[in-house]
Order: C-alpha cells, then structure tokens, then sequence
C-alpha cells in the first residue's frame, strides 16, 4: 500500500486509493476520527468506535468541478 501523498491541483495533500469498483479515488491524506457502526450493542442499538477514517478529497476540494468528467 503506497500512502505517499501528492499535491492536488488546489494544493492540498491527497493520498490515491482504489475504490471496490476498481476505479481511483483521491483520499485526504490526513485522516479523521469518525465514529464508525461496528455491530449491534444492547437492545440492537448501534455499536460504535470511534476510528480513523479517509475521507473523499473531493468532498471539500474547491477545484473538484475542475475533475469531474462530463456523463
């Protein structure tokens, strides 16, 4: 697994990962924690704990119109 970050064209640091679908998909490179359903606990609410997560760059890339192909 290659975790070596790269500048995105807004300057920002992304990591490049692969989605399930094969398809590549920039990740901020700094991950946060996120609280993440993990099962069920008592009464069949959700277990949580809490994780470090990747989140999409392009969830808050302000040059992701830029990125983004025509359908």
């Amino acid at each position: 697994m290659n975790l070596t970050p790269v500048p995105c064209t807004c300057g920002a640091l992304v990591i490049w990962a692969i989605t399930t679908n094969l398809k590549r998909t920039p990740l901020n490179a700094e991950p946060k924690k996120m609280q993440v359903i993990v099962g069920k606990g008592i009464d069949g609410m959700p277990l949580v704990q809490v994780k470090d997560c990747y989140v999409p760059h392009w969830a808050d890339c302000p040059d992701a119109g830029k990125h983004r192909r025509s359908p």
